[in-house]
């Protein structure tokens, strides 16, 4: 595969993120860091599962995403951060130590600042905007039960004709890929999927998703075999055979992306909602919404919100 894991052991819990899966931003012991998503979250070890695929295959595919990691978290990392405790059913508990999932972060989260959440208007200004056609093709072969998630930063790239400082956004957060917890695939309703917001942004047609259907056309089948290695043992204990068969229905099921995704396109309206962008994302829309990442550069951005101004440190796109 072209996108392989690579395997590092946790150092330093930063802190806790949102979300159902209570992920835990981490310092690793090499001095990167990682989103880290624990096996024995409150949703379940199939996330993990979820994550760890869905990375690879968006990597197979060329659609941007951060590097996917295996985490090897031991008693000394939980010894030495106590903070970090998940809660089920009310209770708070450790991790487990063992093997987890970290989606690599893009930077020193002190000084990069990355935003999930980016105005309709500055899509097109993002230099690898093409990746969500992609993601799309990826969300519906996946029957992708989640919305598109995404995260936004300015780096220095080399991107087909643009080069310098760019913004760039990779594809984040797949643990409800794959159908979610249950590995049941279904046609999901185009409806849903029509009112991503890249679709009613750049307003594709059929033909610019020819690319990406190629390349899922494309994909060998000796891929689908790494997968079933690169997954961690303990991940999908005593699921072995689930975990197998649904890999084999993926495999199978690509044979549909196309008629799905005409359907998809066909279904969209007209003109967007107004309210698309609050639905897609369950919270304000400012210019920008930053993920927890780094707080100073939140409050910066929730001070000129009002006046549309871009966050103070940020520099203006081009």
């Amino acid at each position: 595969m072209r996108f392989t894991p690579s395997f590092g052991e946790a150092g330093q819990a930063i802190r806790r993120m949102r979300g159902a899966t209570q992920a835990h931003l981490v310092r690793l012991r090499d001095g990167s860091y990682c989103v880290v998503k624990f096996a024995d979250n409150p949703v379940g070890s199939r996330v993990l599962v979820n994550e760890l695929v869905s990375s690879l295959l968006l990597g197979e595919l060329g659609i941007a995403t951060p590097k996917p990691v295996i985490l090897r978290v031991d008693e000394d990392f939980l010894r030495c951060n106590p903070e970090v405790v998940l809660t089920r059913d009310g209770a708070p508990h450790r991790p487990t130590p063992g093997w987890h999932f970290g989606s690599r972060f893009p930077g020193n989260p002190d000084t990069t600042a990355v935003f999930d959440l980016m105005p309709d208007a500055w899509l097109s200004r993002v230099v690898n905007n093409d990746d969500f056609l992609g993601a799309l093709v990826f969300d519906l072969w996946t029957c992708n039960a989640g919305p598109r998630q995404a995260i936004f930063f300015r780096a220095k790239v080399d991107y087909s004709a643009e080069t310098g400082d760019r913004w760039f956004a990779q594809m984040i957060d797949h643990d409800r890929a794959l159908a979610g917890a249950r590995w049941r695939f279904t046609q999901i309703p185009p409806q849903a999927l029509a009112w991503q917001r890249i679709v009613h942004v750049l307003r594709p047609s059929l033909e610019d998703f020819a690319p990406w259907l190629a390349r899922l056309r494309a994909m060998p089948d000796q891929a689908f075999d790494q997968i079933l290695h690169y997954v961690p043992a303990e991940w999908v204990c005593g699921e072995e055979r689930a975990f197998q068969q649904m890999i084999a229905r993926l495999r199978a099921r690509r044979n549909l992306v196309p008629a799905l995704l005409a359907q998809a396109l066909m279904s969209r309206p007209d003109e967007p909602r107004r309210s698309s962008s609050r639905q897609l994302s369950g919270r304000r829309n400012p210019v920008f919404e930053e993920d927890l990442y780094a707080p100073v550069l939140r409050k910066r951005s929730a001070r000129r919100a009002h006046d549309h101004r871009k966050p103070r440190g940020t520099a203006q796109p081009k």
